[in-house]
């Protein structure tokens, strides 16, 4: 496991076994330092939240059509293969029609920001124009990530996620309430 910690001028660093491996310059270096298994790990969990996004999106689409709070889930089908972007639309249309205030435009904005990262990670980051690849560590035989482009962050990507998730869970709770 790579541990991260300042040294004593500030710079942060990368640790293995308390053996510095890398100063980190920026957020991508950081994931540059995780080995595959890492990676795989925090990746599955990422695609996993974005999985719980969709149904939560799919979720407000179907309450903000039901005419009751018991039938919502009748509607439910009606969005079920519906992609991420489609149904952002969808929420921003129902709320606009109905009058109900639940996400903001800049809201609506970083959930479109959170879907481009979604794209990115689940159908270009190993084969895309910036594709993550495995190098061989030299000193350890471990293979870590490694992406040229350092706007690459899974784990700032998956604490996003996390956030929406939660955020996503209680308006589809106050969609309920109307």
């Amino acid at each position: 496991m790579i541990d991260f910690r300042r040294d004593k001028d500030g710079v942060l660093k990368a640790y293995k076994d308390d053996v510095c491996v890398g100063e980190i310059t920026t957020m991508g270096d950081m994931c540059s330092h995780m080995t595959e298994k890492e990676f795989r790990v925090k990746h599955s969990e990422l695609i996993m939240y974005y999985q719980f996004i969709e149904m939560k999106l799919k979720g407000l689409c179907a309450g903000l059509t039901s005419d009751s709070l018991l039938d919502w889930f009748v509607n439910l089908p009606e969005y079920k293969t519906d992609p991420m972007g489609k149904l952002i639309e969808k929420v921003k249309e129902l709320q606009k029609n109905q009058s109900i205030p639940l996400l903001s435009d800049e809201e609506f904005k970083e959930l479109d920001e959170l879907r481009q990262a979604r794209n990115y990670w689940c159908h270009q980051c190993f084969g895309g124009d910036c594709p993550v690849v495995f190098k061989k560590d030299k000193t350890t035989g471990e293979y870590y990530m490694k992406c040229s482009d350092h706007s690459v962050d899974i784990e700032r990507d998956l604490n996003v996620a996390m956030d929406w998730e939660v955020k996503l869970a209680n308006l589809n709770r106050e969609v309920s309430n109307y």
